[in-house]
């Protein structure tokens, strides 16, 4: 069973034709990792909003971890998003009135089941921070928040993770430690469907999507952030 299977997908913003996307393809293996490339403004993160169900886009078929998106019941859908999948959005969406804690443990919650305080605690331990549990969001950096927000998701045990910019508000160190994660995540064979822009952090995915106009012009197989980095200049040069 694959973790995506896209087929044909289509999607345009009611009365703005920005992000316009039109006949994307794109199936994921389990344990691969999959970066999306492109200019400004070319649709990367309309692409992962729509393959993680989360943007309503018309398409052939819209498969997640077999589930069938485009005809799944809101219940499917929910059941879907708490225990198959997770989210790094460059919207964090920590509810700011709880604490850290409760803010990774939200999906068990929401379906009433329970997490250990040493369940979060490894999580957090997991992303490189301690003895926060009891914080709320507003007390911490906003790096310390994004590292909370791979917490809640790591601690769901996805088996699709869809990331935006996941290392974009972290420094060098902490930005690596993320992407070590993400590679234990692939070893575990959980996938990863990420944007960046960052030719040194696509070049840790197993294939690069390379996105112009709504439309995925080609597909590299691994690379170096050299390589990377040319063709994303080559492809800006060409707009």
């Amino acid at each position: 069973m694959q973790p995506l299977d896209i087929k044909n997908l289509s999607f345009t913003y009611p009365n703005n034709d920005k992000d316009t996307l039109t006949d994307i393809n794109l199936s994921i293996a389990p344990g691969e990792w999959v970066a999306i490339m492109g200019p400004s403004g070319s649709g990367k993160s309309t692409i992962l909003l729509c393959a993680s169900g989360l943007l309503p886009a018309t398409a052939d078929t819209l498969a997640i971890n077999g589930l069938d998106i485009l005809h799944a019941t809101k219940k499917q859908l929910a059941l879907l998003r708490r225990r198959k999948l997770g989210y790094i959005f460059q919207e964090l969406n920590l509810v700011p009135a709880l604490t850290v804690a409760q803010n990774i443990a939200i999906s068990f919650t929401l379906d009433k089941t329970k997490v250990t305080p040493s369940n979060i605690s490894q999580a957090l331990h997991q992303v490189g921070l301690e003895n926060v549990e009891n914080k709320l969001p507003h007390e911490l950096s906003g790096g310390q928040q994004q590292r909370v927000a791979i917490a809640r998701t790591l601690i769901s045990d996805p088996a699709i993770v869809f990331a935006d910019e996941p290392t974009g508000a972290l420094d060098t160190d902490n930005g690596e430690q993320v992407l070590q994660l993400f590679e234990k995540l692939t070893a575990q064979q959980k996938s990863i469907l990420m944007v960046t822009h960052d030719p040194n952090v696509a070049a840790r995915a197993n294939r690069i999507v390379w996105v112009v106009d709504g439309q995925i012009i080609s597909t590299l197989e691994g690379g170096n952030p050299t390589q990377i980095a040319q063709q994303l200049a080559n492809i800006g040069e060409a707009k």
